[in-house]
């Protein structure tokens, strides 16, 4: 299903892939992105996060805006920006991206050590890799079943209804 899908009033959990969509902003799928943002802005959707995923989201960011300033390609980044941090240090978006999560009104949930010990459980029986996990035990946590990702992973997990840009 798709964004436009969402139910009006509908609690959601936001995947750290579309936020970095979103800010990218993705050709593919930046302008569904955005009008989910918007539907959220406006409360017409509830959304939250865990910080586990929006600090994934924020790397990732932080990536494509050192990718585009340098005009590198991603083979060996990570590897390149361990050698030389000071190109880590030019990125300049993290805080404004971080403050306009907040002012969309996407609720940041902590990420606990008893949430840790769910999501592996949630991981053993699923085979959802741990980041995916966590964000399964959050929806258990607040009792939301709907996540807007593009991970098709989700699928695989019963109750779950995924959402996704396309």
């Amino acid at each position: 299903m798709t964004f436009d899908q969402i139910p009006p009033g509908s609690s959601i959990v936001v995947d750290a892939n579309i936020l970095v969509y979103y800010f990218s902003p993705d050709p593919s799928f930046g302008f569904a992105c955005a009008k989910l943002v918007s539907r959220i802005r406006k409360s017409e959707v509830i959304a939250v996060t865990p910080s586990s995923a929006l600090a994934d989201a924020l790397h990732r960011i932080m990536l494509f805006e050192i990718m585009l300033t340098n005009n590198f390609t991603p083979s060996g980044l990570v590897r390149r920006l361990k050698r030389r941090p000071e190109l880590v240090k030019t990125a300049n978006q993290l805080t404004r991206v971080l403050e306009e999560i907040e002012a969309i009104g996407v609720r940041i949930l902590r990420v606990t050590r008893e949430l840790l010990s769910v999501a592996a459980g949630r991981s053993q029986e699923t085979g959802l890799l741990m980041g995916d996990a966590t964000l399964v035990a959050v929806m258990q946590q607040e009792n939301i079943t709907n996540i807007a990702s593009h991970d098709a992973d989700f699928d695989r997990v019963p109750g779950i209804v995924r959402y996704s840009p396309a």
